[in-house]
């Protein structure tokens, strides 16, 4: 502790807090002993800790040919009583001349979300579902078993769809037949200040979306033959690693269309030393096993860069908040395993790609950590 404060003493007096920062991360780097024989049995250490649900994306939804709405947008509630008002009625008080629907799945709360739900019984074109606590992809689930839009949004029953959303993105959505729309996002919570994310006007790539659900209209036909895997933290993989592969048409508006809350008991600030947080890099390997199977080409060059240079790297980031070096070891053969195993028969043109996907499977824990974290 002491040389720590001793260099970053020193790195501000010249200026060079960056080169300081690199100079740690080496130094508490860890050395490349090797902890487990096999992967095999870093998977069974792994699994002690937080086992694999193994639940697959892959499935059949039933998407009407002729729709009612314009839009179908579902809200998954678990807990959010103190919030839940607030997210519904931003949702209910939109001025847009589009149809839409809105699904409330109540995920076996326990703390009153369930009565405050009753109160919109009845209102036309509001739906509400009843289930037992089974995560936020199975609540989202429910909901799209049965699509009657021909556009989808998800909204966290903590957040708030800003005024005038549906009728922005779906404009863009149906003049440009676009399957995926986003627009600026705002954050906001007690204690931070109110922030915008921006995003880009009109065409973009699928490279330019954040990984998340909310803050999106979804081409409905997209989840005919999907949902979100089941039993797992960070669900919303599917979008970077699958649902975005399968689309072809993106587009952006700078509007502001979403505030989200920024919260302590949110899974992303409760995932931080949560051995949950080890479902990060399982719901990859689910994932990347079901693009295979819907025929996603995972060969190509923007595909193996988000899964390498973005997803591999969150990944990483999540577990090393878990102080084992057990566990950060068994997540690098594994990750390393679960490389191998995918592209073994997939054969790779790109060049440049086939170097990355090399050049991280030949990495030693040293270097996969320094390179990472």
């Amino acid at each position: 502790m002491f040389l720590t404060g001793k260099i970053c003493n020193i790195a501000q007096k010249l200026r060079c807090e960056s080169v300081a920062k690199s100079v740690l991360r080496f130094c508490h780097c860890p050395s490349n002993r090797k902890i487990f024989a096999t992967a095999e049995e870093a998977e069974r250490f792994l699994s002690g800790l937080c086992a694999d649900p193994d639940n697959s994306c892959v499935c059949e939804n039933v998407v009407s040919l002729t729709p009612k709405y314009d839009l179908q947008i579902v809200v998954p509630v678990y807990n959010t009583a103190r919030y839940i008002e607030e997210c519904v009625d931003s949702v209910l008080n939109q001025s847009t001349h589009y149809s839409y629907k809105i699904i409330l799945v109540n995920d076996g709360s326990t703390d009153g979300s369930a009565e405050i739900l009753r109160n919109y019984e009845g209102r036309a074109h509001v739906e509400i579902i009843e289930q037992q606590n089974a995560g936020l992809g199975a609540a989202r689930n429910s909901a799209i078993k049965t699509i009657d839009a021909n556009y989808l949004m998800f909204v966290d029953s903590d957040d708030r769809l800003h005024q005038g959303a549906i009728e922005k993105m779906l404009s863009v959505a149906y003049k440009a037949d676009a399957d995926v729309v986003d627009g600026d996002l705002l954050v906001f919570g007690k204690g931070i200040r109110d922030t915008i994310m921006n995003t880009i006007t009109g065409k973009k790539d699928a490279s330019g979306f954040r990984g998340y659900a909310h803050g999106k209209i979804i081409k409905s036909e997209l989840f005919s033959t999907i949902c979100f895997p089941n039993g797992y933290w960070f669900e919303d993989t599917l979008l970077p690693l699958v649902l975005l592969r399968m689309s072809k048409k993106f587009y952006g508006t700078s509007d502001v269309v979403y505030e989200y809350r920024q919260r302590s008991s949110s899974i992303t600030s409760k995932s931080r030393g949560n051995f949950k947080s080890i479902d990060s890099f399982y719901v990859t390997r689910r994932l990347l096993n079901d693009a295979k199977k819907l025929n996603i080409d995972i060969s190509s060059e923007e595909f193996i860069d988000i899964l390498i240079n973005r997803q591999i790297r969150i990944n990483v980031k999540r577990i090393s908040s878990i102080s084992s070096r057990n566990v950060q070891y068994a997540h690098y053969m594994l990750t390393k395993k679960m490389l191998e195993d995918i592209y073994s028969d997939v054969p790779i043109a790109n060049p440049k790609a086939k170097k990355k996907l090399e050049e991280i499977c030949n990495m030693s824990f040293r270097d996969f950590i320094l390179k990472y974290v």
